[in-house]
């Protein structure tokens, strides 16, 4: 029974320490969007909405989790944000906003609906 319980132990402290590393990498990555895309991080945190298991790009299965975060131009008005990490891999980021969404992959950047530093619509 000890031994049960030691392993349990085990896998709780793997599973806190990977989802606090997961959390560092989602922050640092949503932190690096919103100044490329001239916004505002605000509380400066993402929140875990969900985790369970996926496969990964490289086939193997692995914890897939999706963070919430909010966003603003000036501070005055928050808007929503989501990203997905699949294993150690930034899947996606979106940013919502009225006149459009910004969404970014790890492997690039794919704008819908670009909006400029003044709120009016740029061109592509």
């Amino acid at each position: 029974m000890t031994e049960l319980a030691l392993i349990g132990l085990a896998v709780l402290t793997w599973l806190w320490l990977d989802g606090m590393q997961a959390r560092e990498r989602v922050l640092r990555q949503v932190r690096r969007v919103c100044e490329d895309s001239g916004l505002l991080l605000l509380d400066q945190s993402v929140v875990l909405l969900s985790m369970r298991l996926a496969r990964q790009p490289s086939g193997r299965i692995g914890i897939r989790r999706g963070y919430r975060f909010e966003f603003s131009r000036e501070g005055d008005r928050r808007f929503d944000g989501h990203a997905w990490l699949n294993g150690a891999q930034i899947e996606s980021i979106h940013l919502a906003l009225p006149e459009g969404t910004v969404h970014t992959t790890g492997h690039g950047r794919v704008i819908e609906g670009r909006f400029g530093p003044h709120g009016g619509q740029d061109g592509p």
